[in-house]
């Protein structure tokens, strides 16, 4: 590697460095040269940054142009075109799902949105859905089991989604291939399981809903919800140690 390399690949570490403590701190053009960097290896990124803000006026702009339109500008080939655009596909879809951002106000509407996800699967499949105060849906993480008589609830992988997200409601629900709605044993464990991690979080688990067919049941209007949220609360059973 020649004395140039050497500078370039110092620069991105210390660069890459700052972003990742203070990403803030970052102006349009750096945030565009440190993108700039897995797509242009070995070379400054900077002027090239420069290049395609000046052509189009600002971020927005450049992950908003079409792929012919950003190649007009000199240094800009299919890698950084493709890099960029990339970027726009991932901010327009994010804003798509904002503009039809889904409201839980009643259980019609949780009920609708888990026969979306839910219907039609040939395996048992388990859905986490989290909400903000506002009862705005936040994401729908899936669970497949290839197992179809029980539910699989990957523990971690919700403890970390519940750190990511923060969010203040959260429904569980999952399909029973056998169109038989009325909850096993093992739908029951997984419920604790899932409440449990739920009180941890300070997060209020409100239904688990199990969809059979075109039929759905629900913890909560069975009773089963309110007893199993009084019985893995995180307080009431640190209080019986």
């Amino acid at each position: 590697m020649s004395t140039n390399e050497n500078l370039h690949a110092g620069h991105r570490e210390r660069t890459i460095n700052k972003f990742l403590n203070y990403p803030d701190a970052f102006g349009e053009h750096e945030l565009l040269e440190v993108l700039l960097f897995y797509a242009v290896p070995r070379k400054d990124t900077n002027p090239l940054a420069h290049k395609l803000l000046r052509a189009f006026g600002s971020l927005e702009k450049v992950f908003s142009a079409t792929s012919e339109e950003l190649m007009t500008v000199d240094g800009v080939g299919k890698s950084v075109a493709a890099a960029i655009r990339v970027v726009g596909q991932i901010i327009a879809s994010q804003e798509k799902l904002k503009k039809k951002r889904v409201r839980l106000t009643a259980p019609a509407d949780a009920k609708a949105l888990i026969k979306e996800y839910l219907s039609g699967k040939p395996n048992e499949t388990f859905i986490l859905v989290l909400l903000n105060s506002k009862m705005d849906i936040i994401t729908v993480l899936e669970f497949t089991d290839d197992k179809m008589d029980q539910v699989s609830a990957d523990i971690p992988e919700i403890s970390h989604a519940l750190s990511i997200h923060r969010p203040r409601y959260a429904v569980i629900a999952h399909n029973h291939p056998s169109k038989i709605i009325i909850p096993s044993e093992k739908d029951d464990i997984a419920t604790k399981k899932v409440a449990l991690i739920c009180s941890v979080h300070g997060v209020d688990i409100t239904d688990h809903l199990i969809l059979g067919g075109d039929d759905v049941y629900s913890y909560r209007n069975g009773g089963m919800m309110d007893r199993i949220r009084k019985e893995m609360n995180l307080d009431k059973l640190l209080s019986n140690i």
